[in-house]
């Protein structure tokens, strides 16, 4: 799990010092949070991430991917169901 941290943690931290608007890099960084367990954390890089990037249907996937770790599955419907992303069919949605 720590080379997964590293992977996905290393590199957007220093992305997101350059440029703390940069939302991939913050999703990023959330889903190495999610992945390790570290949902309080994850949960604040995905906010920022929907945040910075309101139609970005990954930050919306993500958070919805938090939600169901936390057992919330209405929160994580909403999230698949927001109006305004740019979703395709990400694996939630597609279900």
């Amino acid at each position: 799990m720590v080379a997964l941290v590293t992977i996905f943690g290393g590199l957007p931290r220093k992305q997101i010092q350059a440029n703390p608007k940069n939302a991939a890099a913050v999703i990023r960084r959330a889903t190495a949070w999610r992945l390790k367990g570290e949902l309080k954390i994850a949960i604040k890089d995905y906010n920022e991430a929907v945040r910075l990037e309101p139609k970005d249907a990954i930050a919306w996937e993500g958070r919805a991917h938090f939600w169901i770790a936390k057992k919330d599955y209405d929160k994580a419907i909403s999230d698949c169901e927001y109006p305004n992303s740019e979703c395709s069919g990400c694996c939630l949605c597609a279900t």
